[in-house]
């Protein structure tokens, strides 16, 4: 039986196309490596990927390193964040996650070969510890000409009684 808080964020993330993989993902510690070995040693599955799956990106000064690629994507929903790239992670096929998608498939845990950061999203790490998402803290948040990130994503309503899962990661990793 599944988990009601898995299916709570489930119904979030079909509604919004996968919003938040729309600039893929900046990688941490041995995220790179963990998705170099599984791509490589399943080239089958993993096909459909650029030779540049993981590439390094910069943003606004606020962020740089290695990341996860993106490619062009339109999305439908006319709530899509205007400041937002029509873009989605190379990752990211039919709005789910491809590594997420090959963990499940090979009967291993769905987040076994996913980013660090996608399995904690959307919480919000301030000073060490991981907080429930919200609107007024979206560090994201540069003004203008970008006003936030997780605050324009469904998914920002959504309270810690409803993250348990992602909660429970953040404690493992």
């Amino acid at each position: 039986m599944k988990n009601k808080n898995i299916n709570k964020i489930e119904n979030y993330c079909k509604g919004c196309e996968a919003w938040c993989c729309y600039d893929g993902v900046y990688l941490k510690e041995d995220d790179e490596q963990k998705i170099r070995d599984v791509v490589e040693n399943n080239k089958e599955f993993f096909a459909f990927l650029p030779k540049d799956y993981i590439v390094y990106g910069k943003w606004e000064n606020l962020m740089e390193g290695k990341k996860t690629n993106t490619k062009s994507k339109k999305y439908k929903n006319p709530n899509y964040p205007k400041h937002f790239n029509q873009t989605t992670c190379v990752f990211c096929v039919d709005n789910k996650c491809m590594l997420q998608e090959f963990a499940v498939k090979n009967g291993e845990n769905g987040w076994k070969y996913k980013p660090k950061t996608c399995c904690s999203f959307p919480l919000q790490k301030r000073d060490g510890k991981y907080y429930e998402p919200s609107a007024v803290d979206d560090y994201c948040n540069i003004g203008k000409k970008y006003p936030g990130y997780v605050s324009f994503l469904p998914c920002y309503k959504l309270k810690k009684e409803d993250l348990k899962q992602e909660f429970d990661h953040t404690k493992k990793s």
